[in-house]
């Protein structure tokens, strides 16, 4: 049966597609993370300059 797998490609294929799953999921997070870091610090500098 395994070699049913690997003879028709559909484990690669398989692992393939997971890898790029994940990636994507990655990507997005990293995107969120940024945006939402870029944002408190402009809230920050805005409250800076706000005080002055």
């Amino acid at each position: 049966m395994a070699a049913e797998f690997l003879g028709d490609d559909i484990l690669a294929k398989f692992l393939y597609e997971t890898l790029l799953v994940v990636l994507c999921h990655l990507d997005n997070t990293v995107d969120i993370t940024v945006d939402v870091l870029l944002e408190h610090t402009l809230n920050l500098h805005s409250g800076f300059l706000r005080l002055k």
